[in-house]
């Protein structure tokens, strides 16, 4: 519902009741969902990280998708570098990653197998999105 007089815009419409039980049209727009890739380059011990396996480049993508996800709002720039402490720390528990020693790099993009390690615009009407199918990682 919205106050009486205020228009809404957008491309979409939808109906909502107020409080007086009358059915109004309100206007909206969705934010454009930008799907994001990256790369992401860890330095591991060789005598932990194997331990857990595949498990491991699972737990860092679930941990970085995790991040990304409360970073990455509407007109929210993606910034690579916020990232970083997400492939140390499982985003979802709190607890260490075992065997990661350090990140050399994170590249993003629109596309597979991304170059850019820089921040990406998003504009305010756009949201960036990570998706685990969407990220990969190599050992350095």
């Amino acid at each position: 519902a919205k106050p009486a007089g205020v228009l809404s815009y957008g491309t979409t419409s939808g109906e909502a009741t107020d409080r007086t039980g009358a059915v109004q049209t309100v206007n909206f727009s969705r934010a454009e969902q930008i799907e994001m890739y990256l790369e992401i380059d860890i330095m591991i011990d060789p005598d932990v990280f194997p331990l857990i396996g595949d498990a491991g480049d699972e737990l860092v993508t679930s941990s970085v998708v995790a991040e990304a996800g409360a970073r990455w709002q509407v007109g929210t720039d993606v910034v690579p570098s916020a990232l970083y402490g997400a492939v140390f720390t499982d985003r979802l528990t709190g607890s260490p990653i075992p065997g990661v020693l350090g990140v050399s790099a994170i590249r993003q993009g629109i596309a597979p197998s991304p170059a850019d390690t820089g921040n990406r615009t998003i504009d305010f009407d756009q949201i960036a999105l990570a998706d685990t199918a969407r990220v990969s990682i190599f050992h350095v």
